[in-house]
């Protein structure tokens, strides 16, 4: 049952991690910390999850896969590295591109072991192998809030972020929101913002 955000934070108390939207950026990170043991509250600013993955072709590239096994297909971090940056030109962030690729095969494992499944396997544009994993985004976010919810992440929707709240030294210390018409400060360990959609 969904509660005012009052009545939640009056259970949860402040929350450890702040996690402002829930997209499967949003989700995992919520999911991530609650695994840890940390006392997470997730705001979106809509009535419903999904973000813009919602809205997305639910692809998503990985290399070394089950899924690519099973269809004789050879590939590498090393090769998903090189595709990447051959597509961008070379104008990549390539610290970005090495987290991405040293990460990859973990965040697939552990999307699937949180209850996340894939489908077919092709090669997108500016791939050298077939790498795009096929997901139902809607079955996708519908897991991802059911494992938050499940470790006791608490979920508000309809309350949007308006700024981050700071100290005098310019530390972030929680986030201001819209609620009902309102503002009101919400103090927390750790913000995390999920808020960027794909675009």
């Amino acid at each position: 049952m969904r509660q005012p955000l009052s009545q939640v934070l009056s259970d949860l108390g402040r929350p450890d991690v702040l996690v402002l939207g829930a997209g499967q950026a949003g989700l995992t990170a919520a999911v991530a910390a609650a695994q840890q043991g940390a006392r997470v509250l997730v705001l979106e600013k809509l009535a419903h999850p999904g973000g813009s993955t919602a809205m997305s072709s639910g692809l998503t590239a990985y290399a070394g896969t089950d899924e690519q096994r099973a269809l004789g297909i050879e590939d590498s971090p090393e090769s998903l590295k090189a595709d990447i940056l051959a597509t961008g030109q070379h104008r990549n962030d390539e610290a970005l591109v090495d987290a991405y690729c040293r990460e990859q095969l973990r965040t697939y494992r552990w999307l699937k072991d949180l209850g996340v499944e894939y489908g077919h396997v092709h090669a997108a544009s500016g791939q050298s192998v077939p790498r795009s994993h096929s997901t139902d985004p809607s079955r996708m976010i519908d897991t991802l809030v059911r494992r938050a919810e499940e470790l006791g992440a608490r979920i508000v929707y309809g309350v949007r972020a308006f700024q981050l709240a700071h100290d005098a030294d310019g530390a972030i210390t929680g986030v201001v929101v819209e609620n009902g018409g309102t503002l009101q400060e919400i103090g927390a360990g750790a913000v995390v913002l999920a808020t960027g959609g794909f675009s």
